[in-house]
């Protein structure tokens, strides 16, 4: 099973208000895959908030310096070298964790500058 998941809010990976998670399950197994921190309204207040401040500075920035941060010096994903099971997946689950992160990565970056 993955480590637990954690919440990623102003910029850092925090634990949930209350403390409450839930399981991430693989569908063709059936098997837990890992826990999740449960965002709660607490947490969206304190998401909501940093978004808030970010958008003070991103709506500063030209067009083409917001591109060069999303595109040009964001580190890729290089989806080819992910190994689940160096984050601690089942074997059988680790095929099917690599096909989703890199469904979701391709996605991502498809939409960049949309």
């Amino acid at each position: 099973m993955l480590a637990e998941q954690k919440l990623f809010i102003d910029g850092r990976l925090t634990d949930a208000a209350s403390g409450e998670t839930f399981a991430t399950i693989n569908p063709a197994t059936g098997r837990e895959i890992c826990r999740v921190q449960r965002a709660g309204a607490e947490d969206v207040e304190r998401a909501v908030e940093s978004a808030a401040r970010g958008f003070a500075t991103w709506s500063a920035m030209t067009g083409a310096l917001v591109a060069d941060l999303a595109v040009g010096r964001a580190p890729r994903f290089d989806a080819a070298r992910y190994d689940p099971l160096r984050f601690g997946a089942k074997a059988a689950d680790a095929d099917w964790l690599k096909r989703q992160v890199s469904a979701i990565v391709s996605s991502g970056y498809r939409n960049l500058g949309r």
